[in-house]
C-alpha cells in the first residue's frame, strides 16, 4: 500500500513533464514554420498590404517580440487558462474549442467502442473457437488494417458505401449513419493489432495449471472462459485501450478532414492552412493534455490493480528502481 502515494506523484510529475515538452514543440514548430501570419491576413483582405500594415499587426500580436518572450507571454496566459483570441476571427481559441469539442468526443467514444468491442470479439474467437480459419482470418484482418492508412481506408469505404452503395452519408454530421464510416475508419486498424494481443494472451491464460485444474473440477466450458480465461487477460489489456483511447483523438485530425467531421481535428487543420498560431497552439496543447490525461489515469489504475506495477514504480518497493 505504501507504493500508492508515490505512484501517483511519479505519474503526475511524467504527465507534467509531456506537457511541458509539447508545449516547447508545438510552439517552436509554428514560430518556425514558413509564412507570415500577418501578411497572409491582412493579404487575404487588400491586395496589397503596406509594411506599415503588417508591422502594427505584427505588434497587436506580439509576433515583433523574440521568441523566449513570446513563449513566456503564451505560457503565462495558458496557466490562467486563456489560450488567446483567434487571428482570423478574434474569437476566443477556448471557446473555439469547446464548441468542436463535442463532435470529436463523440467521434472518438463511438471509435473506441468499436475497438473494444470488435477486439474482444476477434480475439476470443482466435484463441478459444479452436477453428486455424479465425485465426488466420484475424491475421490478415491485421496486416491488411496496418498497411492501409486512415485516409485510403477513409476513402475507399466512402466509394464502396456512400458513394457506390448508398448505404450512410458521404460527409458531415447529425444524421446516426453518418458515424459508421468515420468509427470504422478510426478504430478498425488498432482493433485488428489488439485482437492479435488479446489472441496471445488468451492462450497464455490457457496453458496455466489454475485454468486445467478448472477444467479437472467439471465446470463448464463457458464458465471457465469467463471467470478465469477473460478475466485472468482482460486487466493487461488495460494499458492498451487506454493508449487507444488517447490515440483515437490524435488520430481523428485525419479522419475528420476526409469525413468533413466539424471537430477539433478538421478545426486544426483549417487553422494550419490559415496560419492561426492561437488556435493551432489550442487544439496541440488540448489534444495533448487529453492523450495524457487518459494514459496516466490508466497508468494510475493498473498500479491499483497490480501490486507488480506500484511496487516497479518505487526504489526499494519490491521491484527493479527506475
Amino acid at each position: 500500500m505504501r507504493a500508492k502515494p508515490w505512484l501517483a506523484l511519479r505519474l503526475l510529475w511524467r504527465a507534467a513533464l509531456a506537457l511541458g515538452a509539447a508545449s516547447v514543440v508545438a510552439f517552436l514548430l509554428l514560430h518556425l514554420a514558413p509564412g507570415d501570419p500577418a501578411s497572409m491576413l491582412l493579404g487575404s483582405l487588400s491586395e496589397s498590404p503596406s509594411e506599415e500594415k503588417i508591422e502594427a499587426q505584427r505588434r497587436i500580436w506580439g509576433l515583433d517580440r523574440s521568441l523566449p518572450e513570446q513563449y513566456r507571454a503564451w505560457l503565462s496566459r495558458v496557466l490562467r487558462l486563456d489560450l488567446g483570441r483567434s487571428y482570423r476571427t478574434g474569437e476566443p481559441v477556448a471557446r473555439m474549442i469547446f464548441d468542436r469539442l463535442p463532435a470529436t468526443l463523440e467521434l472518438a467514444g463511438t471509435a473506441f467502442l468499436f475497438l473494444v468491442s470488435l477486439s474482444l470479439a476477434l480475439g476470443m474467437a482466435a484463441a478459444l473457437a479452436g477453428s486455424p480459419w479465425w485465426d488466420r482470418a484475424g491475421r490478415i484482418l491485421a496486416v491488411l488494417a496496418c498497411a492501409v492508412p486512415h485516409y485510403a481506408l477513409g476513402l475507399l469505404l466512402i466509394y464502396g458505401l456512400a458513394l457506390s452503395g448508398g448505404w450512410f452519408p458521404v460527409v458531415g454530421r447529425g444524421d446516426p449513419g453518418a458515424l459508421v464510416l468515420p468509427t470504422i475508419t478510426l478504430g478498425l486498424s488498432a482493433a485488428a493489432v489488439q485482437a492479435r494481443i488479446l489472441r496471445a494472451l488468451l492462450l497464455e491464460v490457457l496453458a496455466q495449471d489454475f485454468v486445467r485444474f478448472a477444467f479437472a473440477k467439471g465446470l463448464r466450458r463457458r464458465t471457465v472462459y469467463l471467470r478465469h480465461v477473460l478475466s485472468g487477460a482482460l486487466p493487461r489489456m488495460l494499458a492498451l485501450w487506454g493508449l487507444s483511447g488517447g490515440r483515437l483523438l490524435g488520430g481523428a485530425v485525419i479522419v475528420e478532414s476526409v469525413f468533413a467531421w466539424p471537430g477539433l481535428g478538421k478545426l486544426g487543420v483549417e487553422a494550419v492552412i490559415a496560419r492561426d498560431i492561437p488556435v493551432v497552439q489550442g487544439v496541440l496543447l488540448f489534444m495533448t493534455s487529453a492523450f495524457v490525461g487518459v494514459n496516466t489515469a490508466v497508468d494510475w489504475l493498473e498500479g491499483r490493480l497490480s501490486p507488480r506495477v506500484a511496487d516497479a514504480e518505487v526504489p526499494g518497493g519490491g521491484g527493479d528502481a527506475f
